[in-house]
């Protein structure tokens, strides 16, 4: 354990001293990632169609991940969406209107809540990680309730996402001209939202995702020992439970033991992420009463773990005497 806490200490050491560089990297490395996933959604059309080729693809990533890493958070989600716009350039109906979408979500949530909408990145990431189930946890210990709406906001864009890339495949031969684009606008809402209404695995996974938040955020502000911990541990019993609950009920697909070993695999990611934002040592936890003209106090005081460190004796010798 003394190994574990040198470790922790010795890496937020390094990232308090480099901690300008790290998160630039960081972001470089997810702004990489992000439009790397966003050039698999479809291909541009026209001249955009430069950036989908090699090796111009690269550079047009390594443009925007740089991009992405300087910019503020409301500037680099309207790159996001402007490159997803590109990539559906193919198809103008879908394109504007999974634009249009994206916007009233940055102008009506993302501006107004700049820290949680975080979270619908997070959600996103997770997702391709196969660790969607840590984001509810983290996000219900660290955010709260507020955390629900960006991550109902990220499981619906998770699902529509093979949606949209079907609507680009189907609707790549449908006639542009100014006449047709009523009736492509019309057919792309009217796809997106049959299957909106069709596909209830985004409904079920957002509602369950909601619970285990409401869940992981009572037990975490309860006033007991290791109130973190069992806030994950319960988040995780509640999201598998809940997952069997739906699967037997509404017959949903999907693979139950799959979804057990990724909530233990996200159970243990939320661990880790508590453990190195703070350690405390409840052993040494107690309790300080006092009291002023009007209140009668009770506070709980739980120490953090901080590591001995050895000290050096220094022993001169002189004329062969020690000193």
């Amino acid at each position: 354990m003394e190994g574990l806490l040198a470790f922790r200490e010795t890496l937020i050491d390094f990232y308090k001293r480099f901690e300008v560089i790290t998160r630039f990297l960081l972001k470089l490395i997810i702004g990489a990632f992000l439009f790397y996933s966003i050039q698999c959604i479809g291909r541009p059309v026209g001249q955009l169609a430069i950036f989908s080729r090699r090796p111009y693809s690269f550079a047009f990533i390594a443009l925007m991940a740089l991009l992405f890493s300087i910019f503020p958070p409301m500037a680099s989600f309207t790159l996001i969406i402007v490159g997803i716009a590109a990539q559906m350039s193919a198809v103008p109906a879908s394109a504007v209107f999974v634009a249009m979408f994206l916007l009233c979500v940055m102008f009506f949530y993302a501006r107004l809540a700049p820290d949680e909408s975080v979270i619908i990145l997070a959600v996103y990431f997770a997702y391709i990680l196969k660790i969607p189930y840590a984001v509810p946890i983290i996000a219900g210990i660290y955010f709260g309730l507020s955390s629900i709406v960006p991550v109902v906001i990220g499981v619906f864009i998770w699902h529509f996402i093979p949606v949209v890339k079907s609507l680009i495949e189907t609707d790549a031969s449908v006639s542009t001209e100014a006449l047709d684009l009523p009736a492509a606008f019309s057919g792309a809402f009217a796809a997106l939202f049959d299957s909106a209404r069709a596909n209830e695995t985004w409904v079920f996974t957002a509602v369950i995702f909601a619970f285990v938040i409401i869940i992981v955020r009572a037990v975490s502000r309860m006033s007991i020992d290791y109130a973190k911990e069992l806030a994950i541990a319960a988040g995780a019993a509640v999201n598998v439970i809940c997952f069997i609950i739906v699967a037997i009920i509404a017959d949903m697909e999907i693979s139950l033991i799959g979804a057990f070993i990724f909530t233990a695999i996200s159970a243990a990611f939320a661990f880790a992420v508590s453990f190195f934002d703070v350690a405390l040592d409840y052993r040494s936890a107690e309790r300080v009463r006092f009291e002023d003209e009007n209140n009668y106090y009770i506070v709980k005081i739980i120490p953090k773990v901080a590591l001995t460190r050895r000290r050096r004796v220094i022993r001169r010798i002189q004329g062969g005497r020690r000193e």
